[in-house]
């Protein structure tokens, strides 16, 4: 199986069926008191497939991340960094590592920490 058989057959019909929006908030300012103020700037919407960790690919992503807790893979879109979150139906997951699949920029796995 050649590398664009596997990349065509992962995005079949079904497969990217969660719809989400990644966000990313970046420092405005000062407040009156001297806190931080931050604006949150949506970068993408789009389709996602969200999937639960697991056994082998739970210790996997453990390794990059910690916290880990889900993956979450995506159409590459440029501006999504690990200080992103991710929201998806209420539930929010902060994303840890964000990874090229295949270094080709048609398709990311962000590895993510769903916040309770």
């Amino acid at each position: 199986m050649t590398l664009m058989n596997s990349t065509i057959g992962r995005n079949g019909a079904g497969v990217y069926r969660h719809y989400i929006t990644i966000t990313l908030a970046s420092k405005t300012g000062t407040g009156d008191r001297g806190q931080d103020t931050y604006t949150v700037n949506t970068i993408v919407s789009c389709f996602a497939h969200i999937e639960p960790l697991s056994g082998r690919k739970l210790e996997l992503a453990r390794q990059l991340v910690a916290s880990a807790t889900h993956e979450i893979t995506i159409r590459y879109f440029s501006g999504v960094v690990p200080e992103c979150v991710v929201t998806y139906q209420g539930r929010s997951f902060n994303v840890g590592a964000v990874k090229d699949l295949y270094e080709n920029q048609y398709e990311m796995v962000l590895a993510v920490t769903e916040v309770q």
